[in-house]
């Protein structure tokens, strides 16, 4: 079957509020999705699982270049230590961002499709974690490459 003999996706109409252009309460349709997709706040699994792999990459590539930079010998005056106090968060919170993210990929990998929802329902701020440690480690790194 070509991709011209593929059946549309049933389009989505979404209420609109104030935008220019449209009247309040007038409805838009939406090519390509479903009413139900845009009403799930939660991401599917595919979508969350391929959110940790990136996290898990980039929080081992810079906790790795943290590390490089952490093994360098620092000096005893208050700027170096503060370097070094950078560093050391950078190394740790990015490992830990990765590790994270990696033990929710394993974990989601386990489940159906809606018992991920409802794990990611049930637990929301841990889904947010790794990226929050990857974010702060990377402020750390970014600080002491300033310094």
């Amino acid at each position: 079957m070509s991709t011209s003999d593929a059946a549309p996706a049933v389009p989505t109409v979404v209420q609109v509020g104030a935008e220019p252009g449209t009247t309040p309460g007038s409805k838009v349709v939406v090519p390509g999705k479903t009413e139900e997709e845009d009403e799930d706040p939660i991401p599917n699994k595919e979508s969350v699982m391929n959110d940790m792999v990136c996290l898990g990459t980039f929080g081992a590539l810079i906790g790795g270049f943290a590390l490089n930079v952490f093994n360098q010998t620092f000096g005893t005056d208050a700027l170096n230590i503060v370097q070094a106090l950078s560093m050391f968060f950078a190394v740790h919170l990015c490992t830990f961002g990765a590790i994270a993210s990696t033990i929710l990929y394993m974990r989601l990998n386990n489940m159906s499709p809606a018992a991920c929802k409802e794990y990611m329902a049930r637990w929301p701020r841990l889904f947010s974690l790794p990226w929050d440690a990857l974010v702060i480690g990377c402020f750390c790194y970014l600080c002491r490459l300033v310094l």
